[in-house]
């Protein structure tokens, strides 16, 4: 199964962070999230975007997931993409229950996305 990485735009950040954060606070996670470089857009979005999901709109943990990422960043993404098949990923799992994992994770992720 494909495990659809998102592609996720610089609009699409803006845009999340404006329907999760007070605009007392917007300035403030951005700054935050500017700590996280990436080597490229796309990987920055990426990892941003999957800050700001485990953030669950509290600027403390925009910072806290930020540093989590700095040290490496496939924590958050793994977390934030992949809750359920991570969970189980080091264990020996039947394709079909694999793919079940996988696509309810990419179901949670796109219903908050879209939210």
């Amino acid at each position: 199964m494909n495990q659809g990485i998102p592609d996720i735009s610089n609009d699409d950040i803006h845009r999340i962070i404006t329907r999760d954060f007070p605009e007392s606070e917007v300035a403030l996670v951005f700054q935050t999230l500017a700590q996280y470089t990436g080597d490229s857009e796309k990987g920055r979005n990426r990892i941003h975007t999957a800050i700001l999901k485990l953030s669950k709109g509290e600027v403390e943990r925009v910072a806290e997931y930020t540093m989590i990422a700095l040290h490496d960043y496939r924590d958050v993404l793994a977390e934030a993409e992949y809750p359920n098949y991570s969970k189980c990923a080091l264990t020996e799992l039947q394709v079909s229950e694999r793919d079940r994992l996988l696509l309810a994770d990419q179901e949670q992720y796109k219903q908050w996305f879209n939210s």
